[in-house]
């Protein structure tokens, strides 16, 4: 399985991301970082099918929201994509996820506004991965080294709020979209402390 996408965000998202890491305890899902860029770390959880993992952290002004997801949570699938119709579910499931007011619900009253969102996955659509016969008809499979891939989604949101002390809850709207996420584990960090929670549907609120 290729590496995972890296993903570049602000110099500012780094320092903070970097001064949250050393306050966390060992056992708490982290990233690293190399040269500023932002790389998931095998300290997330497993990868576990219906479940997505976010690390959030309120300062100051600012909102940063990052999650890990498996692939099979937005799109069904985790293999390359076979065909037209994989590879544009991909794309849909890239433009969703890049408006965070549609994931996100957040207080009015905070004025809050996304300024940053970059999406990544495991995903190659630069290649065709589709395989013919000699009769010129496409097939839809791959080598079976490839089913056993486990393809995951990065996401990193920034939201600049001109309120942050009304900034006490954020509704989580995946399971909305994206009903095949069951639970969201969550770790954050606010001015309140450091707090956790796992969500499901029928929960989805996380009060801050």
């Amino acid at each position: 399985m290729r590496p995972r996408s890296v993903l570049r965000p602000s110099i500012t998202t780094f320092f903070i991301l970097a001064t949250w890491l050393l306050m966390m305890p060992a056992t708490v899902p982290a990233h690293e970082h190399h040269d500023h860029d932002h790389q998931l770390h095998s300290g997330h959880g497993a990868h576990v099918h219906g479940r997505a993992e976010i690390n959030l952290i309120v300062e100051e002004t600012m909102l940063v929201i990052d999650l890990l997801s498996p692939a099979m949570n937005l799109v069904g699938f985790e293999h390359q994509p076979r065909n037209h119709e994989q590879r544009a579910a991909i794309k849909a499931a890239k433009e969703l996820l890049s408006d965070g007011k549609k994931l996100f619900a957040l207080p009015a009253t905070a004025h809050c506004r996304q300024v940053k969102a970059e999406i990544s996955s495991d995903f190659d659509l630069e290649h065709s991965h589709e395989h013919r016969h000699d009769h010129g008809h496409q097939q839809d499979h791959e080598p079976a080294h490839h089913d056993h891939d486990h393809a995951d989604f990065t996401g990193l949101w920034e939201f600049h709020c001109e309120q942050p002390a009304s900034l006490t809850y954020i509704d989580f709207r995946l399971f909305e979209h994206f009903p095949a996420t069951q639970r969201l584990r969550i770790q954050a960090i606010t001015p309140a402390g450091q707090t956790g929670a796992e969500l499901r549907p029928q929960n989805a609120r996380l009060d801050l």
